[in-house]
C-alpha cells in the first residue's frame, strides 16, 4: 500500500513539474498608434505585467503598428493578471495609458490616438504622411532627402600618337625632328641660288612656308607635294631639292615628266 501512495505521489510531482516547465501560449498586445489620419512611426510604447512586474518596450512601424507578445515578456503571466499598456513620451497623460486584464483569448487589439495630447511628439517620432523616393517617411514632402543623380560615365578616349615616317624610315612626332630636316637650309639655300642662276618655276616664302610654282598647276605650293598627274610628278623637296628644281626646269620648258627624270 505504501509502495502504490509512493509512487502515485510521484507521478502527481512530475505531472506538476511538466505543466510548470511547459512554455505559456502565445497572447499578443497589439495594435496602432496614430496622430488622426497618420500613423506614428517610431513611437516607444512599454508593458507591465501588474502581478508579476515583469515589462517589456517596442516601437511602432511606418504604419503605426506595434506588438508585445506576452509569453516572450513574461513566462509566468496568467488569465486574469492586470496589465498596464503606456505610450512612454507621454506615459503620465490617462489618453497614453491603457489598463488590460488578460482574457482567455488569443490577444488584445488596441488604438491611440496623439492628435489630444498637448505634449510634443520627441523629435525621433514621425508623423508618417510622405514617403520619399529614397524610401523613408517624413512629415512634410519637403523634408525628404535631396536626390543624388548618378553621374554618367566619362568614356575617355583613347590618346592616338601620331607618328610621322622620315626618309630614312625612322618614325618621328613631328616632321620638323626627321634627320633630313637639320640639312633643310642647307638645301634650301642651294636650292634658291640654283633658281638664281638658272631658274625653275618660281619659288617664295608664304606665311612662313617655302613654296614654289611651276606649270601645269595654278597657284604657289608645298615642293613637297606629290602630284596626281604623272605629267607634273616632280620629286619632291624632301627627297632631293636639286632633283626637284631640276623636274621643275623640265616642266616649265614643257618637257612631259613621265618620259623620266
Amino acid at each position: 500500500m505504501k509502495i502504490k501512495f509512493l509512487t502515485f505521489g510521484m507521478l502527481l510531482l512530475l505531472s506538476f513539474s511538466l505543466v510548470l516547465a511547459a512554455p505559456a501560449m502565445p497572447y499578443v498586445v497589439h495594435g496602432n498608434i496614430v496622430s488622426g489620419e497618420h500613423p506614428l512611426l517610431n513611437a516607444e510604447l512599454s508593458i507591465l505585467n501588474v502581478n508579476t512586474k515583469q515589462s517589456s518596450l517596442t516601437h511602432t512601424n511606418e504604419n503605426g503598428f506595434f506588438q508585445f507578445d506576452l509569453a516572450n515578456v513574461d513566462q509566468n503571466y496568467r488569465a486574469g493578471d492586470t496589465l498596464k499598456l503606456a505610450l512612454v513620451y507621454c506615459a503620465e497623460a490617462p489618453e497614453c495609458q491603457r489598463t488590460l486584464i488578460v482574457d482567455d483569448g488569443a490577444g488584445i487589439r488596441i488604438k491611440i490616438d496623439v492628435q489630444t495630447i498637448v505634449q510634443p511628439l520627441p523629435s525621433d517620432v514621425i508623423v508618417v504622411k510622405f514617403q520619399c523616393a529614397d524610401g523613408s517617411f517624413v512629415d512634410d514632402s519637403v523634408k525628404c532627402p535631396a536626390l543624388i543623380q548618378p553621374q554618367p560615365e566619362v568614356i575617355k578616349e583613347p590618346v592616338i600618337e601620331v607618328q610621322v615616317q622620315c626618309l630614312n624610315g625612322s618614325l618621328v612626332a613631328d616632321i620638323s625632328e626627321c634627320p633630313e630636316e637639320s640639312n633643310n637650309w642647307v638645301a634650301m639655300i642651294i636650292g634658291i641660288l640654283v633658281l638664281l642662276f638658272g631658274g625653275a618655276g618660281g619659288f617664295k616664302f608664304y606665311n612662313g612656308k617655302f613654296k614654289h610654282l611651276h606649270r601645269g598647276l595654278v597657284g604657289y605650293h608645298d615642293p613637297n607635294t606629290e602630284h596626281s598627274n604623272l605629267k607634273y610628278r616632280h620629286r619632291t623637296w624632301k627627297q632631293s631639292p636639286l632633283g626637284c628644281i631640276k623636274d621643275v626646269k623640265k616642266i616649265e620648258k614643257g618637257i612631259d615628266l613621265r618620259g623620266g627624270n
